[in-house]
């Protein structure tokens, strides 16, 4: 967007970061709102009012210890609660852009969603966007995004949006729901603790994929290398 970004693999967020002047800033804001405008004229001129889009979720099968646990465990962990207890919703906080998906991607990930998702807040789908040319000339092969992608605005002030349980499915051969959660007692334990929104101390490292929310817990080791990351300039 608003001209070449450098490859954010192989740059670190603090350079990234450097690039981003004020004149930057105000092409990035210009391009995007154009984006959106672009998509919702070729949505209306479609008549579509809302879009039923999925979303996939992983979640690591090999380690489900709360001390350890991921953002799926998580998932897991609440939905179970939730249908133990025989709730019809459940809260989670999402991004303020999420992707979904229309093309049956990510099948192999365990736990999936399906949305009905308003039209206006749909901000692009890839497959409206043509491929962006390369400084050195031709087209990028990934172009826009991932085929059949859509990134959907979450409009909610605090982050936190409401999922019917009926919209949620657990792939049971991938990914057994954690039996524990099927007590009433522990759901009720778990969702008495629970909550959608947590402000998170310094992350771990990438690769031990912990969820710090409510009722799991942040290792020691996880501060310090969190702590360090910072210090190197890495904040993700």
């Amino acid at each position: 967007m608003s001209g070449y970004m450098p490859d954010e693999d192989k740059v670190s967020f603090a350079k990234l970061m450097q690039t981003l002047s004020a004149d930057r800033v105000h092409k990035l804001v210009k391009e995007t709102r154009a984006l959106y405008s672009h998509t919702q004229k070729c949505l209306s001129a479609s008549g579509l009012t809302t879009i039923t889009l999925g979303r996939r979720l992983y979640c690591q099968t090999d380690d489900t210890t709360l001390a350890r646990a991921d953002y799926g465990h998580m998932f897991v962990a609440l939905w179970q609660s939730a249908k133990t207890l025989g709730l019809r919703e459940i809260e989670i906080e999402m991004d303020s852009l999420n992707a979904f998906g229309d093309d049956g991607a990510y099948q192999h990930f365990p736990i999936g969603m399906r949305l009905a998702v308003p039209a206006e807040d749909v901000l692009y789908c890839t497959n409206l966007v043509v491929n962006r040319e390369k400084p050195e000339g031709g087209f990028h092969t990934r172009g826009a995004g991932e085929s059949g992608e859509w990134q959907v605005i979450n409009r909610s002030p605090t982050g936190v949006v409401t999922l019917p349980i009926d919209a949620i499915h657990v792939d049971e051969g991938k990914l057994q729901p954690w039996d524990y959660y099927k007590n009433p007692g522990h759901a009720r334990s778990f969702l008495e603790k629970y909550m959608p929104v947590y402000i998170e101390p310094p992350k771990g490292q990438r690769w031990t994929n912990r969820y710090r929310g409510r009722g799991y817990t942040h290792t020691a080791w996880g501060r310090i290398s969190g702590a360090w990351d910072i210090l190197r300039g890495r904040f993700d």
